[in-house]
Protein backbone atom coordinates (compact mmCIF):
# COMPACT_ATOMS: atom_id res chain seq x y z
CA UNK A 1 0.00 0.00 0.00
CA UNK A 2 1.58 3.33 -1.06
CA UNK A 3 2.40 5.73 1.56
CA UNK A 4 3.22 9.41 1.93
CA UNK A 5 4.11 11.05 4.95
CA UNK A 6 2.09 14.45 5.27
CA UNK A 7 4.12 17.73 4.79
CA UNK A 8 3.92 18.84 8.72
CA UNK A 9 5.91 22.23 10.32
CA UNK A 10 8.75 21.20 12.84
CA UNK A 11 9.38 23.19 15.47
CA UNK A 12 12.09 21.76 17.08
CA UNK A 13 14.26 18.51 17.74
CA UNK A 14 11.48 16.51 19.38
CA UNK A 15 8.96 16.99 16.22
CA UNK A 16 12.25 15.80 14.90
CA UNK A 17 12.22 12.37 16.60
CA UNK A 18 8.94 11.88 16.61
CA UNK A 19 8.29 12.76 12.51
CA UNK A 20 11.45 9.69 12.11
CA UNK A 21 9.60 7.46 14.35
CA UNK A 22 5.99 7.95 12.92
CA UNK A 23 7.67 8.05 9.09
CA UNK A 24 9.12 4.33 10.05
CA UNK A 25 6.21 3.06 11.47
CA UNK A 26 3.97 4.35 8.64
CA UNK A 27 1.79 6.67 10.95
CA UNK A 28 0.43 9.94 9.67
CA UNK A 29 0.58 12.69 13.11
CA UNK A 30 -2.15 13.85 14.15
CA UNK A 31 -4.05 17.13 13.60
CA UNK A 32 -3.40 20.05 15.63
CA UNK A 33 -6.11 20.08 18.72
CA UNK A 34 -7.99 23.10 20.11
CA UNK A 35 -6.63 25.59 22.70
CA UNK A 36 -8.94 23.70 25.47
CA UNK A 37 -7.96 20.27 24.36
CA UNK A 38 -3.84 21.95 24.54
CA UNK A 39 -4.52 23.60 27.84
CA UNK A 40 -6.14 20.19 29.54
CA UNK A 41 -3.28 17.70 28.24
CA UNK A 42 -0.22 19.96 28.99
CA UNK A 43 -1.70 20.98 32.20
CA UNK A 44 -2.45 17.08 33.00
CA UNK A 45 1.17 15.89 31.40
CA UNK A 46 3.44 18.53 33.23
CA UNK A 47 1.05 19.16 36.67
CA UNK A 48 -0.16 15.90 37.10
CA UNK A 49 -3.75 18.17 37.79
CA UNK A 50 -6.30 19.61 35.37
CA UNK A 51 -6.31 23.26 34.74
CA UNK A 52 -8.32 25.80 36.89
CA UNK A 53 -11.54 27.40 35.66
CA UNK A 54 -9.63 30.75 36.24
CA UNK A 55 -6.40 28.62 34.26
CA UNK A 56 -9.12 28.02 31.72
CA UNK A 57 -10.94 31.39 31.13
CA UNK A 58 -7.54 33.23 30.62
CA UNK A 59 -5.86 30.54 28.07
CA UNK A 60 -9.03 31.08 26.18
CA UNK A 61 -9.12 34.79 26.70
CA UNK A 62 -5.47 35.48 25.20
CA UNK A 63 -4.45 36.26 21.73
CA UNK A 64 -1.19 35.71 22.03
CA UNK A 65 0.25 33.44 19.46
CA UNK A 66 2.77 32.38 21.43
CA UNK A 67 0.53 31.40 23.92
CA UNK A 68 0.93 27.64 23.78
CA UNK A 69 4.45 27.93 24.36
CA UNK A 70 4.39 30.81 27.31
CA UNK A 71 1.75 27.87 29.25
CA UNK A 72 4.52 25.20 28.78
CA UNK A 73 7.00 27.55 30.40
CA UNK A 74 4.67 28.48 33.07
CA UNK A 75 4.17 25.08 33.77
CA UNK A 76 7.66 24.20 33.83
CA UNK A 77 8.46 26.76 36.76
CA UNK A 78 5.87 25.60 38.97
CA UNK A 79 5.99 23.48 42.17
CA UNK A 80 3.82 20.86 41.22
CA UNK A 81 6.14 19.41 37.82
CA UNK A 82 8.68 19.36 40.20
CA UNK A 83 7.03 16.69 42.57
CA UNK A 84 5.48 14.80 39.76
CA UNK A 85 8.70 14.62 38.02
CA UNK A 86 10.53 13.48 41.14
CA UNK A 87 8.03 11.18 41.93
CA UNK A 88 8.13 9.53 38.77
CA UNK A 89 12.19 9.53 39.29
CA UNK A 90 12.22 7.85 42.21
CA UNK A 91 9.73 5.35 41.02
CA UNK A 92 11.70 4.23 38.08
CA UNK A 93 15.22 4.16 40.23
CA UNK A 94 13.30 2.22 42.58
CA UNK A 95 14.24 4.38 45.61
CA UNK A 96 12.34 4.05 48.45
Amino acid sequence: VPYVFPDVPEYNYVDTLVYEKLRKLRISPSELCDDEVFLRRATIDLTGRLPTREEYETFAASEDPEKRISLVDTLLTRKEFTELWVMYWAEQLQIR
